[in-house]
């Protein structure tokens, strides 16, 4: 594509971080479900993410026309699968490995019932096609949306051959289809296919989903229609442009184009709900489909608008930021979800300021996280497996390369990109996120002087975890321990902390014996800040592992040159220099 026509589309790479965003805040609710109670953030934030796929699905029809359906001639079908793997299947297998061995944890995965065959189909892009929620959002949740694309990639040479008259009459065929295939779905009882079922299926089916795509192809096609009956005329002259030549109302208009659509989008989301005013009992699967996708042809007006005239709104997202961060938009996508994830477990505070912290820093690191992955993962992959896949040289007589040659130019690739990404000012950028999201993760894990949070923890607490004194140190005031669902314990302790306490609160993870099996986490950090006479709110979590032939857990306070600080007036049979708080079974 030359930089003349690539630098039109600027825009909408910047509509594709703008669209991300919507998925973020869609899965920040759902990290952190106290803010999805109630309002504006259910009735509006919490669809958005539905509206932000929908979107991506509309632009890639769109794009993949502009780009070949203009091309005289067949599309080379070697070429194209080719490019459209290695746009995204390295980067998420590479997201899919993180998830599943940092955040689910391989062990887990393979101790549920059908484990390995969830594997298997989210490596495959496969996952989309069972209708239940465990299986297309199982592992990596944002990446059965790429179930739906290598659907759409697979489709996409026959859609497009023929032109804009043939795709027409294909669209039409598809939708009297589908429209039949609906009513059937309708007729069919629910002890079958169930209503969670049919849910998922007109959400994440990749047939059904096939019409977002198509609805950008239409959007693609007509653009290039306009294009060519003013092919002789210069890019940038405005007497081609459909939009008005008043910068003013062209900005209205793009601004209207794009908030009109998100707002139309949410209007028919909310009323052909179960409870909405749309809601139609006797349209059964259509309400659902409804609520999903009916929004596409407001998305490709969106699309063509901003495939136009440039306004400040459009100049906006065609900036440099923007279109680097639309770039990124795709690593983002794929990764921002485990990194909300990785922080909603590390507390239990639903504090407004808390969890305002943990997202914010959700939000720089998964940007931070972003950048390494589409510069040492994306790029060199994509470059890599063109190079290695593609047939080099255009004569018999000019030499092909042998495959080691390719694997090592592959590796070359990421070297290479290594060098540019660390010789960059970018790294400047990648660092200042990186400590800025530490800074903010580290002030909404540790909130420890959360009043709201510590008023509950004393009163759940069982009485003899109420009033303990150790020693001159500290009083805990209440402690409360949470089993999580894969074998963790999640501890909670209030201390009423003395100014000249030992500075290190301990945890023994013991076996039957009493014997110290290992040490739990300290939370130096913590009580380094914590100055003075003060009631603070010490978090932790046990991991699993840790508590590998573990029988009992005690804490306490130690000191170098004091040792551990003895109990005040422990309970009979205790031990005097540290207090058990939980006994496991053996």
């Amino acid at each position: 594509m030359s930089n003349q026509r690539q630098g039109q589309l600027d825009s909408l790479t910047g509509l594709r971080f703008f669209a991300a965003m919507m998925v973020f805040v869609n899965h920040v609710l759902f990290a952190f479900p106290s803010l999805s109670t109630e309002g504006l953030a259910r009735d509006v934030f919490e669809p958005l993410g539905t509206a932000g796929v929908c979107f991506f699905y509309v632009l890639s029809g769109f794009i993949l026309t502009y780009v070949y359906g203009s091309r005289p001639g067949p599309i080379s079908i070697r070429e194209f699968y080719v490019k459209r793997v290695a746009r995204i299947w390295p980067l998420h297998l590479v997201t899919m490995l993180i998830v599943l061995f940092g955040v689910v944890t391989l062990r887990y995965q393979l101790d549920r019932p059908q484990g390995v065959a969830q594997i298997v189909a989210n490596a495959f892009l496969l996952q989309a096609w069972w209708p239940e929620y465990r299986w297309a959002f199982c592992i990596n949740g944002p990446s059965w949306s790429l179930s739906n694309e290598a659907f759409f990639y697979f489709m996409f040479p026959w859609l497009v051959t023929g032109g804009a008259v043939a795709f027409a009459r294909k669209f039409a065929a598809f939708i009297v289809v589908g429209i039949v295939a609906m009513v059937g779905l309708s007729l069919v009882p629910t002890s079958v296919l169930s209503e969670s079922a049919i849910k998922c299926m007109m959400q994440t089916n990749p047939l059904v989903r096939l019409f977002d795509f198509m609805t950008g192809m239409t959007c693609g096609f007509l653009y290039l229609n306009w294009r060519t009956r003013n092919e002789n005329v210069s890019a940038t002259d405005l007497s081609v442009d459909p939009l008005p030549r008043t910068a003013v109302v062209a900005a209205f208009i793009h601004l209207a184009t794009l908030l009109g659509a998100i707002a139309f989008f949410l209007l028919v989301h909310k009323g052909f709900h179960p409870l909405g005013k749309l809601h139609v009992p006797s349209l059964a699967v259509g309400n659902t489909w409804l609520s999903v996708c009916s929004a596409a042809p407001a998305f490709a007006i969106t699309i063509f608008v901003y495939s136009w005239r440039s306004s400040w709104v459009s100049q906006f997202f065609g900036s440099r930021l923007m279109v680097y961060l639309g770039e990124i938009s795709f690593a983002f996508y794929l990764i921002h979800q485990a990194i909300l994830t990785i922080l909603s477990r590390q507390t239990l505070s639903d504090s407004p300021q808390a969890i305002s912290w943990l997202v914010v820093s959700a939000l720089f690191l998964s940007l931070a996280a972003a950048m390494v992955l589409h510069h040492l993962v994306e790029l060199p992959s994509r470059a890599g497996m063109i190079r290695m896949f593609s047939r080099v040289g255009s004569s018999s007589d000019e030499p092909t390369s042998s495959r080691l040659g390719r694997w090592g130019s592959w590796v070359a690739e990421y070297g290479l990109a290594l060098w540019r990404l660390v010789f960059s000012p970018k790294i400047l950028v990648l660092a200042g996120l990186l400590t800025a999201g530490y800074l903010f993760a580290d002030a909404g894990l540790f909130n420890f002087r959360d009043a709201r949070l510590i008023e509950r923890v004393v009163d759940q607490s069982a009485d003899e975890f109420k009033g303990v004194q150790f020693d001159q140190d500290a009083v805990l005031e209440g402690l409360t321990i949470e089993e999580q669902p894969d074998g963790s314990y999640q501890i909670q302790m209030v201390w009423a902390l003395k100014e000249a306490r030992r500075p290190t609160r301990f945890i023994h993870i013991c076996d039957s014996s009493g014997k110290i099996l290992r040490h739990g986490p300290g939370n130096q950090s913590m009580f380094a800040r914590a100055t003075g006479n003060e009631t603070v709110l010490d978090r932790v979590l046990i991991s699993k592992n840790q508590l590998e032939s573990a029988a009992m857990l005690a804490i306490g306070f130690f000191g170098h040159e004091r040792k551990s600080s003895p109990i005040v007036n422990p309970a009979p049979g205790q031990p005097t220099h540290r207090l058990p708080i939980l006994r496991l079974e053996p």
